[in-house]
């Protein structure tokens, strides 16, 4: 009789845990800053390439958000992924950077 009571015990104890409330709430993406989309359209419409949410943000801390500093950056972006490969490792693949900050994203046109 004690073993089914202390059986019924860690059974009670181990499936406590699957009961859940409800739904398990799926967070939300965190909303896109209004200076990053614009650099992110003005890069797309200049050289056709979309650089990631976490590229852009990195590269503000470089660059002024006003019209010349924007302009400035999406001519680097764009210089960057469309520039001459290296040619010291023609094997390598190498990813473009500005100022330090690797440039990724993807293609639009």
């Amino acid at each position: 009789m004690a073993k089914r009571l202390l059986l019924a015990a860690v059974l009670a104890v181990g499936l406590s845990g699957c009961v859940t409330a409800g739904p398990v709430p799926v967070p939300e993406p965190a909303p896109v800053p209004p200076i990053v989309a614009v650099i992110q359209e003005k890069a797309t419409i200049a050289c056709g390439f979309l650089p990631d949410n976490a590229v852009v943000k990195r590269l503000l801390n470089f660059f002024s958000p006003d019209a010349a500093g924007i302009l400035e950056l999406v001519q680097n972006i764009c210089s960057a992924v469309a520039g001459p490969p290296q040619k010291a490792y023609p094997r390598r693949s190498s990813t473009p950077t500005v100022k330090g900050v690797r440039i990724t994203g993807t293609w639009v046109r």
